[in-house]
Order: structure tokens, then C-alpha cells, then sequence
């Protein structure tokens, strides 16, 4: 929800008196600033969600055991400082922008090129646009969510002493760190799962968000 009202609110601020369309670069900037934004707020329930799921593989003393995510939240910031919601920012924040790009850029190119080719502006027609930035995003935003999810899924600690603490690996030592061990293809683990859970994501905002556009947003506009 954050980078949809970003998006629209930048694009807002933007929009040319003569009520020509926006450039190519200015559509870059809304996307980066709504990209940001998403990326900012939900990052630390996305360390929350990715250390929740690894837990059991972990070895048991060095499992986090967080019993919610209010829980979890308050642990990671009383056993690891404040700084830990900010763990994995980098990829995260490379991740939002990137999908925001993919996903708002490629709807309305495919969009447009449906209602260029004379089809109405209709929801078989969002359906369509959103299916298809759905493949595109997926494959854009699969090496940035390998190596955000490696971030912030990075262990406490990397020797056999209980309770030491390391410095999560930098963007860049995560990415060669993937890429020397496992190749190229690893970069692409997983693309199936995710375009299964993001493409009827996509098909059922967009078509929310075109609906809300059409008639709640219109009054504001």
C-alpha cells in the first residue's frame, strides 16, 4: 500500500499543466521514491518473516525462538540494537525499487498496448496486464530477493561459541559470496514459487487499484 500511495502521489506532483504524459525519467523517479518508501517501512517484518522460517534449520542454540512478531520485534531491537530492523536495508530497498519499477512500468506498457490495439479499458484487459507484469517482475526481482532473504536470514554467529555476534555481510560480499558457490542460476532460485505467490497478487491489486482509481480516487483528483 505504501508504494502505491507514493507512486500516485509523486506522479500527482509531477503531472504536466498541458496534460501531456509524464517523461521517462520522471516515471523513474516516482517508482524509485514509492520503491523507497515500500522498502523503508517493510523491511524489518521482512526480517522478521525470513528469520521465522529459518528458525528450525538453525542449530538449537543459536535459534531466535520469537513466538510473534511483536515479539520478535522486541527482541531484535533488545538483543541487537535498533540497528537490526535496518539489516538487509540495502537489498531490500534494491528489491522494492526494482519491483515497483517492474511492476508499475510493465502494467501500464502492457496496458496501453492492449488499449492501443482497441481493446476496452476493462477488467479482462487489467487482468492481462497484470498477468504479464507479473512475469516480468518476477524474473527482474529474483536476484535481489536471493540476496535479500541470504541477508537477512544471516546466522548470529559463524563460530561454535554461543551468544557471538558477527556483522551481516555487505551487499556486495553476499553477491559474490552467491555467485563464486553456486553460479549464476543461483541468483534464480525459487522463480517458480515466487511467480506463483506474486502473479494473483498482481491480477487482484491491480484490479482493486484500477476499480479504486476509477471511482474513489477520481474525487481527489
Amino acid at each position: 500500500m505504501t508504494r502505491f500511495a507514493v507512486y500516485d502521489l509523486a506522479k500527482d506532483r509531477m503531472r504536466h499543466e498541458d496534460g501531456s504524459p509524464l517523461t521517462g525519467a520522471e516515471t523513474a523517479l516516482a517508482t524509485v521514491l514509492s520503491g523507497a518508501a515500500g522498502g523503508l517501512v517493510g523491511n524489518p517484518a521482512e526480517i522478521l518473516n525470513v528469520r521465522m522460517q529459518n528458525d528450525q534449520s538453525l542449530p538449537a542454540y543459536m535459534r531466535r525462538n520469537y513466538k510473534s512478531a511483536a515479539h520478535g520485534l522486541i527482541a531484535m531491537v533488545r538483543d541487537e540494537g535498533p540497528r537490526s530492523l535496518a539489516i538487509g536495508l540495502a537489498p531490500s530497498l534494491l528489491r522494492a525499487t526494482l519491483a515497483t519499477a517492474s511492476q508499475f512500468v510493465s502494467y501500464d506498457s502492457f496496458k496501453l498496448r492492449l488499449l492501443a490495439a482497441g481493446y476496452p479499458d476493462s477488467v479482462p484487459v487489467h487482468f492481462a496486464a497484470s498477468f504479464a507484469a507479473g512475469l516480468v517482475a518476477t524474473t527482474v526481482c529474483s536476484p535481489a530477493d536471493v540476496i535479500k532473504s541470504r541477508s537477512m536470514a544471516a546466522l548470529r554467529s559463524q563460530s561454535s561459541v554461543p551468544g557471538a555476534r558477527i556483522r551481516p555481510p555487505s551487499l556486495w560480499h553476499t553477491c559474490w559470496s552467491v555467485y563464486r558457490a553456486e553460479g549464476l542460476r543461483a541468483f534464480f532460485k525459487g522463480w517458480v514459487p515466487s511467480y506463483i505467490r506474486l502473479c494473483p497478487q498482481l491480477v487482484v491489486t491491480f484490479i482493486i487499484y484500477e476499480r479504486l482509481r476509477k471511482s474513489y480516487f477520481a474525487h481527489f483528483t
